[in-house]
């Protein structure tokens, strides 16, 4: 059976899925599986279970696409690793057939001429068949349109359309062949594609499937159940006019758009908690909740809006008004407090920067130190997290640029390039000066300049800078003169002579990387010259980010 359990609270929908584990399952030793939209509601949920339950072991969260994939997988026979239809691995036999057919009348009319265009119209669609096949599809479902066709006619797997029927009805009469337990759950989902729908419904037969879902209104819920009303088009949804508080209507679209993708065909629970009362705040919540216009009161601290004049002052105010927060309730922790950030990849580096604990000075009395707030950042990208795969997808962007002084300085202050050359804050600080004295400007050399029709000039690229600093270093302050052209650079010290041979190994190195990324290469050159730039330019902090690196190679050689 599919159970729905809803609240209006995230703590109520907690307080539910800890009962429901409180309850051990028949085999003490079977984990229990919670699938979670995200990993930063991972890291909240276990802390969360933690406090209720004593301890949170023992318990697996994967991503609800991961669940349902390895249940479709494990149906249809079609190992995930080597899944030809997956869309890193679709994109190539679909350039195949649009590079074959690029001249025909359908397809030349919307197929950019240049191959690297090509390249990224095509990576696109076919991320758009694959959400095709997840949120709508019944629409791949004996589609003929020409490039869906010849894509079909040419792997010989079926299309994940066109699996996922005979995958569930499988799963209803085969059960164990997912290998799930005889329960999981899903917690905090905000929608439902259609496919992954089928496929709970499907090992729902024989399991018990809960499904935790944050409700802001029982009173919309309840109206809409007692509809009747079916999915429909978003155009048309026609509980789009049923809610009657104004944020409700405008903030809960999700929420009613998965009710009604859920249908009536559920065992639904509801979970209330005990509200608060007298604030400004607790007067808008129960306007939404009881889904009715908010009645007037005084205004209160409860809501506050702050103007802020730049994004490091908003990283700033958040920081103060939760401190103040603190001091005014001595029951309130930080690990109590989340942070909502539309674009966390830009406020990252703000954020880390003014919540870490500022310098402490022994003479300056306790209240006077400021205090430590220690932060968790969740759901970052790879390159963000995977400081080795961040400087390789920053080469593969250098390797089409000019290489300027700054990039490439740039370059070599990122951590993991740090320790494969031995670079500290003082010797970076002196590769700054070197690079200014010398007059490097940009460019590896004078062929690196031929795009751009300067192949004949070579001052200001980097080997004529790096020619006068190792000429410099062979050179004592009495043979200050020309040799073979070169101007020695007068301020290279001999206790300076190891750093200026790491910065030429690592100029010379990079020369190598770019050279391997300039020309076309077939997806294996590729995967195996990307691995050699990683190699050839980082040193991991932890074994696992080059591991990484590798598995997300060898998962783009898989064609």
């Amino acid at each position: 059976m599919l159970h729905v359990h809803r609240s209006d609270r995230a703590d109520g929908l907690v307080e539910a899925l800890g009962g429901l584990l409180a309850d051990p399952p028949a085999d003490p030793f079977a984990p229990e599986l919670i699938s979670v939209p995200t990993r930063g509601m991972e890291r909240w949920l276990t802390q969360r279970l933690s406090v209720g339950l004593g301890i949170c072991a023992n318990v697996e969260f994967p991503f609800p696409r991961r669940l349902t994939g390895d249940a479709v997988a494990a149906a249809s026979g079609i190992d995930p690793e080597t899944d030809p239809w997956l869309p890193e691995r679709l994109v190539w036999p679909l350039l195949e057939i649009v590079d074959a057919a690029r001249k025909e009348t359908w397809l030349a009319r919307h197929l950019p001429s240049e191959r690297v265009r090509r390249f990224a119209a095509v990576r696109h669609l076919a991320h758009l068949f694959d959400r095709y096949a997840l949120h709508r599809p019944t629409v791949l479902e004996g589609w003929q349109e020409e490039l869906w066709r010849r894509l079909v006619e040419r792997i010989p797997e079926p299309d994940p359309a066109t699996r996922l029927q005979s995958a569930c009805t499988r799963l209803r009469s085969a059960p164990e062949v997912a290998g799930l337990p005889s329960r999981f759950s899903l917690f905090g989902l905000t929608r439902l594609p259609a496919g992954q729908l089928n496929v709970l419904r499907a090992l729902a037969e024989h399991r018990d499937a809960h499904l935790f879902l944050l409700h802001p209104s029982p009173a919309l819920w309840e109206r809409i159940a007692a509809s009747g009303l079916r999915a429909a088009e978003r155009a048309t949804d026609p509980t789009a006019r049923m809610a009657r508080n104004r944020l409700l209507a405008s903030w809960g679209q999700d929420s009613r758009e998965l009710q009604l993708v859920l249908g009536s065909d559920v065992r639904s629970h509801e979970h209330p908690v005990e509200h608060p009362s007298g604030t400004m705040l607790a007067r808008l919540q129960a306007a939404v909740r009881e889904d009715r216009a908010p009645e007037p009161g005084a205004a209160d601290r409860s809501v506050e809006v702050h103007a802020c004049h730049g994004r490091a002052r908003q990283v700033e105010v958040v920081r103060d008004a939760i401190l103040h927060q603190l001091e005014e309730d001595p029951m309130l922790e930080p690990r109590d407090v989340i942070v909502m950030c539309p674009d966390i990849e830009t406020f990252a580096p703000l954020i880390q920067a003014t919540f870490g604990a500022g310098e402490i000075d022994e003479e300056d009395e306790p209240r006077d130190r400021l205090p430590d707030l220690r932060v968790r950042l969740a759901d970052r990208s790879l390159r963000q997290t995977n400081p080795v795969l961040g400087v390789v997808a920053r080469v593969l962007e250098l390797a089409a640029q000019r290489l300027t002084a700054s990039q490439v300085l740039d370059l070599a202050d990122r951590e993991p390039v740090r320790r494969r050359f031995r670079l500290d804050d003082d010797a970076l600080a002196r590769l700054e000066d070197w690079v200014s004295e010398s007059g490097i400007r940009w460019g590896l050399d004078a062929s690196h300049r031929a795009p751009f029709k300067l192949s004949t000039l070579s001052a200001g690229t980097w080997r004529a800078g790096l020619d006068r600093l190792l000429v410099g270093v062979t050179m004592n302050e009495d043979e200050r003169r020309l040799f073979e052209g070169v101007l020695p650079l007068d301020d290279v010290e001999s206790g300076a002579i190891d750093l200026a041979g790491r910065l030429a190994e690592l100029v010379d190195r990079l020369d190598a990387v770019v050279d391997s990324l300039s020309g076309p290469l077939s997806v294996p050159a590729w995967a195996a010259a990307l691995g050699a730039a990683a190699d050839a330019l980082t040193v991991p902090d932890e074994p696992w980010q080059r591991s990484e690196l590798q598995r997300l190679l060898n998962d783009a050689n898989l064609r």
